[in-house]
């Protein structure tokens, strides 16, 4: 193989991992946004409600909904990146 294919081949390897990398921060991201979220919310007992004592309005059902979508995604992406990992160390440890 030429130097130059080899450059070429080692160029779309570093492509990749910079991919793979961007969706980890991405992930990364998310996880930390919804943990700087959940900390500002405070609890019912901080609020000194039940939470039998409080409806939901429309626009905060949609909200929790939006929500939990997001986390399901945020959890897709996570275990893909953790699956990558994985895959990734098992090579090391082979190669």
């Amino acid at each position: 193989m030429s130097e130059i294919e080899e450059l070429k081949k080692k160029v779309k390897e570093l492509e990749e991992q910079l991919l793979e990398l961007k969706a980890e921060n991405k992930a990364l991201q998310k996880y930390i946004d919804l943990l700087e979220k959940r900390a500002s919310v405070p609890s019912f007992s901080q609020q000194n409600l039940q939470p039998q004592q409080r409806q939901m309005t429309k626009k905060e059902i949609e909200e929790k909904l939006k929500e939990i979508k997001e986390n399901v995604d945020l959890g897709q992406i996570v275990l893909y990146c953790i699956e990558k990992d994985l895959i990734k160390r098992g090579r090391e440890e082979v190669g």
